[in-house]
């Protein structure tokens, strides 16, 4: 299947306070979505959305160290927290706005154990 005729994904993440958890839940969302993207089952432009809900930790500052180490990851800051419903709202309009295809939204709770086995 072509490029143009596959579907754009976006893994839509809300964060609130993540830092003990993102550096390890961050790769794994990262494997997965390269393996969707090496078995041409989405686009090479498909993104990995991280919405800060207004941490008072370090998430943002991983977020965008994220984002310079692989431009599959991407981000969206809140000012301060509106909830965990605003910033999955906030990452759905994200993708309409771009004509993403798809989107998935995931929380990042405690997520240590693969999702699946390539």
């Amino acid at each position: 299947m072509k490029n143009n005729q596959l579907p754009r994904l976006t893994i839509v993440v809300p964060c609130y306070n993540e830092e003990p958890v993102l550096p390890n839940s961050a790769p794994i969302l990262q494997t997965l979505l390269q393996h969707l993207i090496d078995n041409q089952q989405i686009t090479t432009d498909s993104k990995l959305l991280f919405v800060d809900d207004g941490s008072q930790d370090q998430t943002w500052a991983l977020i965008t160290q994220l984002h310079h180490q692989d431009p599959l990851f991407t981000g969206l800051q809140f000012s301060r927290n509106y909830g965990q419903e605003a910033a999955l709202m906030a990452g759905m309009q994200v993708p309409i706005s771009i004509q993403i295809s798809l989107s998935l939204l995931m929380p990042i709770f405690k997520m240590t154990q693969p999702l699946f086995q390539p």
